[in-house]
This record gives structure tokens, C-alpha cells and sequence, in this order.
């Protein structure tokens, strides 16, 4: 990084308001790439349990299929 000075000594130098830019820049790239990260995993909790739930619902019919059935053959 340069370092650039003004003449007079209550200037803030170049590479200081370019670190600071930087800095926010790189600070709003993190939250935003943070926010799309949490969207993806929303998303893949929300399809984990639609397919517990739709292979638990899956497994509990076969089951009531299967005592149906034994209760039928008794």
C-alpha cells in the first residue's frame, strides 16, 4: 500500500482513507456473502426435514399397511 501525504499535517494520508474504503468494501462483501450462506442453509434445513417428514410418513403407512394385513390373516 502508498503511502501519500498531503502538505499540511491535519490531512489523513491516502492510504489511510483507502484502507478504510477497503475495509467497508470487504466488510459488506463478508455480510452479504454471510446472508446468501444463511439462505442456503435455510433451505437445506427446510428440504432435510420435508423428507424426514415425508419418509417417517412413508415408513408409519408400511406399517399400518403391514398390521392390516396380519389382522386380517388372524
Amino acid at each position: 500500500m502508498r503511502q501519500v501525504c498531503a502538505g499540511r499535517a491535519d490531512n489523513i494520508c491516502t492510504d489511510t482513507v483507502i484502507s478504510i474504503t477497503e475495509r467497508a468494501a470487504n466488510e459488506k462483501g463478508r455480510l452479504s456473502n454471510q446472508k446468501v450462506m444463511n439462505e442456503r442453509i435455510k433451505n437445506c434445513i427446510f428440504y432435510i426435514k420435508f423428507a424426514i417428514t415425508f419418509f417417517g410418513m412413508q415408513i408409519k403407512c408400511q406399517k399400518m399397511k403391514q398390521n392390516f394385513i396380519m389382522k386380517q390373516v388372524n
